[in-house]
């Protein structure tokens, strides 16, 4: 008889997302991907430049994500049509 079921959704036990993904053979869609990594970009930035004991979710920080995402991909479409 079972008596308890653990599920390890945030990987706190296990790391195994990036397993599931290749069985599964997903793939990040690329605005996704850009999204994820402006967004720890900026967490970057706040501590490292400058130098914020924490980095906080605000709507001024979302903003910035927002902005940037916002030019790159401009920017790739932009690039996309110049190359044909």
């Amino acid at each position: 008889m079972t008596r308890a079921v653990i599920f390890d959704l945030d990987g706190v036990l296990v790391d195994s997302e990036q397993a599931w993904d290749a069985a599964r053979k997903d793939v990040v869609a690329f605005k996704t991907f850009l999204r994820t990594l402006i967004h720890e970009l900026c967490h970057h930035l706040d501590y490292e430049l400058y130098k914020m004991p924490e980095t906080f979710h605000t709507e001024g920080f979302y903003k910035r994500e927002s902005t940037l995402v916002s030019a790159l991909l401009a920017a790739e479409s932009t690039a996309g049509d110049l190359l044909g």
